[in-house]
């Protein structure tokens, strides 16, 4: 209930409308409270519905205002319905005449022009080409050169073909590999289970070489690169998948962890080199590991040069030196990061 507007000045006695004001202002404020306790109320009616299995009050939304028009002319204008025509967008790649059989024509029939409908073929044809390459003998070197295949063309099989494979294999459409086998053998492609199961899994390395190129040239692409880290599951190993990229490119990395040397690693796209120089050392002398040992990492490792991993791990037990799980990584961490200075970024990513 809402109360009429009340003009206070309209009463005469001083002490009557003070009176009236302090009421109305008492009113007022007990309207809110009771607002304010209804909603409360209905809040916990809705929450012990819900305990109990039930639904709250259902929330209706308000009415949709009607459309406000600028204009009469906008108010008549039609909206377009439907569909557009698909065959709009459609390219007639041949033509095919239809006849009427004059059999069946009767006598008085007149020929009216002709009427267009368009239809669309899915086409699967098998191709077996047989290249004849040419072979040359060359005496004073005892070889031969032999003409070289179309590009893409391996293992007795088109690119169209090896395309095919893991687009239907791996794309949103996910067919099983004996689906793929039963679907290629129906055409008439002369394949095997097993050259179907080495197509799906990259056998050639090709995939790989795209990916790492494309890595490259993602990271020579601007001038920074972010990384991120997601949990991902591996044959029922927890490991991680690392997301590198920037505005113009994204990479993924699955490495088993997330330290500090696996990030260098995803970013680089290449296995880790571990250097012992300057930089190594500032960065062993900022770790917890006790001086002593420092002084035999120095003696043992080479200054100024290039290890791999299992290069590092036999120079450590040749000199007799045993590494507790956090002191390793501390040392790994050191070495890794000396091994990658901006002069060897610059390297790695522009070639100078």
């Amino acid at each position: 209930m809402q109360l009429p507007e009340i003009n206070l000045d309209a009463i005469s006695d001083l002490a009557t409308r003070e009176v009236v004001r302090q009421l109305l202002n008492v009113i007022e404020a007990q309207a809110a409270e009771i607002s304010t306790l209804r909603a409360e109320n209905q809040h916990l009616r809705d929450e012990n519905a819900r305990l109990k299995g039930g639904s709250g009050k259902p929330k209706v939304k308000p009415s949709v205002p009607p459309t406000d028009h600028s204009s009469e002319a906008e108010r008549h204008t039609r909206t377009p319905c439907g569909k557009p025509k698909k065959n709009q967008t459609l390219t007639v790649t041949r033509e095919e005449r239809r006849v009427v059989d004059p059999a069946l024509l009767p006598p008085d029939a007149r020929f009216n022009g002709t009427r267009e409908t368009i239809a669309q073929n899915l086409i699967f044809q098998v191709e077996v080409i047989r290249f004849l390459r040419e072979e040359w003998f060359v005496p004073s070197t005892n070889t031969t050169i032999l003409a070289p295949l179309p590009p893409g063309y391996r293992s007795g099989f088109s690119p169209s073909i090896q395309t095919l494979i893991p687009a239907l294999g791996h794309d949103t459409s996910n067919v099983s590999q004996p689906a793929l086998l039963h679907f290629l053998r129906t055409m008439g492609v002369s394949v095997g289970a097993g050259t179907v199961a080495r197509l799906l899994a990259d056998s050639t390395g090709h995939w790989a070489e795209e990916a790492d190129a494309i890595h490259q040239a993602g990271l020579a692409s601007g001038p920074w690169v972010a990384t991120d880290q997601t949990a991902t599951r591996v044959d029922g190993q927890n490991e991680v998948c690392h997301v590198v990229g920037n505005a113009l490119f994204t990479s993924y990395h699955t490495r088993p962890g997330g330290t500090r040397q696996d990030v260098l690693a995803a970013l680089w796209g290449q296995e880790l080199s571990f250097r012992l120089n300057d930089e190594a050392v500032a960065w062993l002398e900022a770790t917890s590991l006790p001086a002593p040992l420092r002084r035999r990492l120095l003696a043992a490792l080479p200054w100024e040069r290039d290890l791999t991993r299992a290069e590092l791990t036999e120079r450590l037990h040749t000199a007799g030196i045993r590494l507790g799980r956090q002191q390793l990584q501390q040392l790994g961490d050191a070495l890794a990061v000396a091994a990658t200075t901006p002069r060897r970024a610059c390297r790695l990513w522009n070639g100078c």
